[in-house]
């Protein structure tokens, strides 16, 4: 071998297998579908539809919250799974009470592991992920209300949240970057009424404005439904050692200060789907989403 050539092969090597891993990675990491057949009750496990290959396929209801297998109301215009079951969150500040948690199953013996399958554990410019959830509002949302949606991380050294607040719909991706607390957002003004249904993504990635996209959904199907809207960031998202996305919370706020970790802040809303991506999403691709869950859509994208 002719003097460096195996340097080159090593290099060479590494790029493979980069790539190979990223493509490996850049998937659907855990889908909720909530289309159970009977009713599952507070502490109980509710199995993933779809949980990346090594990761755990448990979650656990909070005490206060049921998966539904009741109508969602949703017509013919959208994929089956939409019609019927639910993650019924309600609303209310109690710790350990509200939605639903990713729980370690007894083949692991530890927790999910989903940090895994994001690329490395935090927030950096080379990783990211995007929630997709359908939700209704269980009473419409008032102006002081705090109702998580979707939550991970570590409050102090980085996290992800997706909720209600002040009055409007907020992803938040925090935590101490360069010394100091830093907090990006996106925001949503719009009125969410009781009973209608609502597509939401939310999507983060290191150094990039966070990106907040939320639709109506009319019981016709998409083609139908009123055009979506783009929340407004106010800064780039900062880079951070978490979250490490153990556990995430579905349906409530998930706290971690490390001394104490709990769900608070019930999402007061009805949950027929959710799903988690390890990559970021820019607009089109959530609109696309939006449309592969119609009932004559192509295959999910």
């Amino acid at each position: 071998m002719k003097p460096g050539s195996f340097f080159k092969l090593i290099v060479l090597v590494h790029i493979v297998v980069a790539a190979f891993t990223s493509s490996l990675f850049a998937d659907t990491v855990a889908e909720w579908k909530f289309d159970q057949s009977a009713e599952i009750s507070g502490g109980n496990l509710v199995t993933l539809d779809k949980a990346t290959l090594g990761a755990s396929t448990s979650s656990e209801l909070m005490k206060r919250s049921t998966a539904s297998p009741e109508s969602t109301g949703l017509g013919e215009g959208w994929q089956s799974f939409l019609k019927t079951g639910f993650l019924e969150a309600h609303s209310g500040n109690e710790r350990s009470d509200h939605g639903l948690v990713t729980k370690a199953n007894a083949a692991d013996g530890k927790d999910a592991q989903y940090r895994k399958y994001f690329g490395r554990s935090g927030i950096k410019p080379e990783s990211g992920g995007t929630v997709y959830m359908v939700v209704s509002p269980r009473s419409k949302w008032s102006a002081d209300a705090r109702c998580g949606l979707m939550s991970t991380g570590h409050r102090i050294d980085g996290y992800v949240s997706l909720m209600v607040r002040s009055g409007g719909l907020v992803l938040e991706v925090g935590g101490k970057g360069s010394g100091n607390l830093e907090q990006a957002e996106a925001r949503v003004e719009m009125s969410f009424d009781a009973g209608d249904w609502y597509f939401v993504a939310a999507s983060w990635k290191g150094g990039s404005n966070p990106v907040l996209y939320v639709r109506r959904m009319l019981p016709v199907g998409p083609s139908d439904s009123p055009p979506g809207i783009t929340g407004t960031a106010n800064q780039v998202c900062g880079s951070f050692e978490q979250p490490r996305y153990d556990p995430i919370a579905i349906g409530a706020e998930w706290i971690n200060t490390g001394a104490e970790k709990f769900t608070t802040n019930g999402a007061g809303a009805r949950i027929a789907y959710a799903r988690l991506d390890n990559q970021p999403a820019e607009v089109a691709e959530m609109e696309a989403v939006f449309t592969s869950l119609g009932a004559a859509a192509p295959a999910k994208p």
